[in-house]
């Protein structure tokens, strides 16, 4: 393991810069800096169905962790950018998507 990729276990645990993690967090974290599985997975996709893994978390298009880790980029980039410009504002969604839509239908809701 490539002791630079250890540099968080000495971070001071500060909520302002979130790096306040819980036990669970702080284990789930040590587990994938191993690459060891992780504890208490489901056996199945609650999306798609197929078998569950960390990876498929990541790349599973309807489990909805892509548009969380989306969200959750989008705000932390967004205080980042608050806090150095002041002036930044999110922008309102128009409209949300239809289940057809999200079940990989088309009704013309595009972002391209």
């Amino acid at each position: 393991v490539d002791s630079k990729g250890m540099s968080w276990m000495s971070v001071m645990p500060r909520a302002k810069e979130s790096f306040d993690l819980s036990a669970q967090q702080w284990r789930d974290r040590v587990h994938l800096q191993y690459g060891w599985d992780l504890q208490g997975l489901p056996e199945k996709c609650d999306g798609c169905g197929k078998r569950f893994s960390t990876d498929h978390a990541l790349v599973c298009l309807k489990g909805g962790l892509i548009g969380w880790g989306h969200n959750q980029f989008r705000d932390v980039m967004g205080e980042f950018s608050r806090a150095a410009w002041n002036n930044c504002a999110w922008e309102p969604v128009v409209r949300e998507a239809s289940q057809r839509a999200r079940d990989g239908g088309s009704d013309g809701l595009r972002a391209d």
